[in-house]
């Protein structure tokens, strides 16, 4: 019985410390439209590792895992792109925290999920756009627009491939912008940008 009720509060202490994660406040990432189809989108939503708090990835990682853990974001997740806000959504499934690339910069994860959503849903549809590694819009989750940052980063502005402006006032909230990848693995390496904070978004590099 003591047996018994030790391995149960194993599995209650583990369960409890993949669902502490969350989202630090107004963390940004992207949408990539998976499926286009009559009625809806299948879209893929990515954001930025650092972005979870209260999680650290074990160190060093001794293999490969698809999956390393996942944990539930209470939080609505905004879309919008460079005219403002498209649609919110609640999403109450489980967000996968998963390998995404391994280079020089070591093994990495990032939180993903893949979701559905109306069309009619959406103030506008989203597009598919080549030049920008696919990307069609920005997310936010765990917004406090009181709180938000402008981008610090001082981009010129031919390099600079997709805007996001949450409130569509002019204030730039998130970009992705590229530059030339010099290893000659990926075409261009781009990146993600918002407040202080720079991510890449393809896995480039040796």
């Amino acid at each position: 019985m003591q047996k018994l009720t030790f391995i149960l509060l194993i599995i209650l202490f583990s369960t409890s410390i993949i669902y502490s994660q969350d989202f630090k406040e107004n963390s940004i990432g992207v949408a990539t439209v998976k499926l286009d189809l009559e009625t809806e989108y299948e879209i893929e939503i990515v954001f930025p590792y650092k972005t979870i708090s209260n999680y650290e990835i074990e160190r060093p990682i001794l293999e490969w895992k698809d999956v390393i853990t996942k944990f539930v974001n209470n939080s609505p997740i905004t879309l919008f792109d460079d005219k403002g806000e498209i649609a919110t959504l609640n999403f109450k499934d489980s967000i996968k925290i998963e390998f995404w690339c391994e280079n020089d910069g070591g093994i990495q994860f990032r939180p993903t999920f893949t979701t559905r959503i109306k069309k009619q849903n959406l103030k506008r549809e989203l597009k598919t756009n080549l030049q920008v590694d696919n990307v069609s819009c920005f997310v936010i989750t765990n917004l406090n627009r009181e709180k938000i940052e402008p981008i610090s980063e001082n981009i010129p502005i031919d390099k600079i491939k997709l805007k996001g402006d949450l409130d569509g006032n002019g204030n730039l909230e998130a970009i992705v912008w590229a530059e030339t990848d010099e290893t000659g693995i990926c075409d261009l390496s781009f990146h993600l940008s918002f407040g202080e904070m720079d991510y890449y978004i393809n896995c480039c590099g040796p």
